[in-house]
């Protein structure tokens, strides 16, 4: 092991712990409505959620089994924003998929054009919903990390930014816990892809199909219900406690 990726491996494996511990602690004030405190440590969960979709971007690029080569890592490393570079990942991913199965020798720029029907939506589809959610996240990560807990500002801090504002203000435990479920399936097929390839041809329909399902959720889900349900749970005692945990 690398002492580079060592070093990620630990940020990553840190990270994990401090997202399940906010997560856990905004479920139960929620559960016993403690509102005022929610409203902080759920913005603190979104920080966290989007640290982790850089930080296990590099563990996935800088994994010791990987077989990623030097040139798709350069590629991903060089796609732009957080978004672009899971979205050029899921080229490789692809690419390689589609070489094992067919015995070709398709490069990531050969992606989505290759593809067999199917394929081609599934990965219009985790494309689509890694751009939505991806960037909408590091907006308000950024926020975040500049104090605007409330309000966001402009570039230059002369005045209010009134589209992220209202992304910032849209902060909830629901949408954080399923954002959460969603991002989990993104990094497990790549996980598959580049590190356990008998598990990425088995389950990458199934990863692709858990993103949809939560991006679902995400805009037509019953979160007062979702909110209720856990309230009730809670004053069960130990069910309560089953459920304060992750998805």
């Amino acid at each position: 092991m690398s002492s580079l990726f060592a070093a990620i491996d630990a940020n990553t494996r840190q990270g994990t712990a401090a997202l399940v511990q906010t997560l856990r602690q905004a479920k139960r004030q929620v559960a016993e409505n403690r509102l005022a405190e929610v409203t902080v440590t759920q913005r603190l969960a979104a920080l966290l959620l989007a640290a982790q979709y850089e930080t296990r971007l590099h563990w996935l690029l800088s994994h010791p089994d990987s077989r990623l080569s030097p040139g798709d890592i350069a590629s991903v490393r060089g796609a732009g924003g957080l978004a672009q570079k899971w979205n050029a990942l899921l080229r490789t991913s692809l690419a390689m998929r589609t070489n094992s199965s067919i015995g070709s020798c398709y490069g990531p720029q050969d992606i989505p054009t290759v593809l067999d029907p199917a394929t081609r939506r599934i990965y219009r589809q985790m494309n689509h919903i890694t751009t939505a959610h991806l960037d909408t996240l590091i907006d308000m990560r950024n926020s975040l990390a500049h104090g605007e807990w409330s309000t966001a500002l402009t570039r230059n801090g002369d005045g209010i930014n009134t589209a992220r504002t209202t992304h910032l203000r849209s902060i909830t435990l629901y949408r954080i816990v399923i954002l959460t479920n969603l991002l989990e399936h993104l990094w497990k097929a790549h996980y598959d892809a580049q590190v356990t390839h008998a598990a990425f041809e088995r389950d990458f329909n199934s990863h692709a199909i858990g993103m949809v399902n939560a991006a679902h959720r995400l805009e037509r889900g019953d979160e007062a219900k979702w909110l209720a349900d856990m309230r009730r749970r809670y004053k069960n005692g130990r069910t309560a406690r089953e459920a304060l945990t992750l998805p």
